[in-house]
C-alpha cells in the first residue's frame, strides 16, 4: 500500500469507538468546544483510497478521511503527545472581528475593527475583548465606518 510515512508525523493517534461499536485508530488534528459547551475532536481515519492511472490501472493507496467525533468517543493512546493540538473554545465570546485590508506598505489602515455582528466584517477574524483592545490601539487598524466599534467598546 502507499507511503505510510506521510501519516506518521500528521498528529497524535487516538482510539475511537464508532457508533456501531467498532474501534479504530485515528489521527487527532484539532479539538473544539462548541457554543453548547460540548467538546469535539477533528479527526482523520486512514482508509483505502483508489488511484486511477491514465493507462486504466488502479492502485490502492492510503487516504485520510476527515470527520468530527464527540470527545467521549475518543480515547488517548499511551505515549502520544496531545499538548500541541489546536484548540478552539467557541464558548468564549468573540464580540469583535478584524478584517485585513491590504499590506502594511500601503497608505491608510491595513485592517478594520468591526463589532462581531457587523455585516461588513463577516469575513474578518473573530477576536475577544482582550484581543480587540490592542488592535483598536494600533495605528494601522481603523474603526469600521458602518458599525463604529469605538462607540461600543468599553475599554
Amino acid at each position: 500500500m502507499g507511503d505510510r510515512g506521510q501519516f506518521e508525523r500528521a498528529g497524535p493517534w487516538a482510539r475511537i469507538e464508532l457508533p456501531d461499536g467498532q474501534e479504530l485508530n485515528i489521527l487527532v488534528t484539532a479539538r473544539t468546544r462548541t457554543p453548547d459547551g460540548k467538546w469535539w475532536f477533528e479527526c482523520e481515519a486512514v482508509l483505502y483510497g483508489r488511484t486511477a492511472y491514465p493507462n486504466g490501472q488502479t492502485r490502492p493507496e492510503a487516504a485520510a478521511i476527515a470527520f468530527s467525533a464527540p470527545a467521549d468517543a475518543v480515547q488517548p493512546i499511551d505515549g502520544q503527545d496531545y499538548k500541541a493540538i489546536p484548540t478552539t473554545d467557541m464558548t468564549i465570546a468573540r464580540p469583535w472581528r478584524l478584517q485585513i485590508l491590504r499590506p502594511e506598505s500601503a497608505q491608510g489602515p491595513t485592517a478594520l475593527l468591526h463589532r462581531g455582528d457587523c455585516w461588513q466584517g463577516r469575513h474578518g477574524r473573530p477576536l475577544t475583548n482582550d484581543e480587540a483592545r490592542p488592535a483598536a490601539a494600533n495605528p494601522d487598524v481603523g474603526p469600521c465606518q458602518i458599525c463604529h466599534p469605538e462607540r461600543a467598546a468599553r475599554w
